[in-house]
């Protein structure tokens, strides 16, 4: 999950597919959302061992899961009405060699 914010920030800043990323007014700030097609094309072709989703529930709960690691505060995940989720806003450098 560490990769996916960086990888989404070059899809939304290249304008690659409107089905795949779009953007999001939040907070102030742009933002942008990502659909389950994109997060999946991510975990096919990033090479960090994520798996694919079967549908926007499964996602919805597995970015549920990582929450504290990807979003700020009480930050929504998905788009109120619609399939789209919200590009992660934080990600915590971990050190797993410290961590074990």
């Amino acid at each position: 999950m560490q990769h996916f914010r960086e990888w989404a920030v070059r899809v939304a800043s290249a304008g690659h597919d409107p089905d795949w990323i779009m953007p999001e007014l939040g907070e102030g700030c742009q933002r942008f959302a990502f659909s389950l097609e994109a997060y999946n094309h991510f975990a096919e072709h990033s090479g960090v061992g994520l798996k694919g989703v079967r549908d926007e529930e499964e996602l919805h709960s597995l970015l549920k899961r990582h929450a504290k690691h990807l979003y700020k505060g009480e930050s929504a995940i998905r788009l109120k009405d619609s399939n789209f989720f919200v590009l992660p806003n934080r990600i915590v450098a971990l050190n797993f060699k410290r961590n074990k």
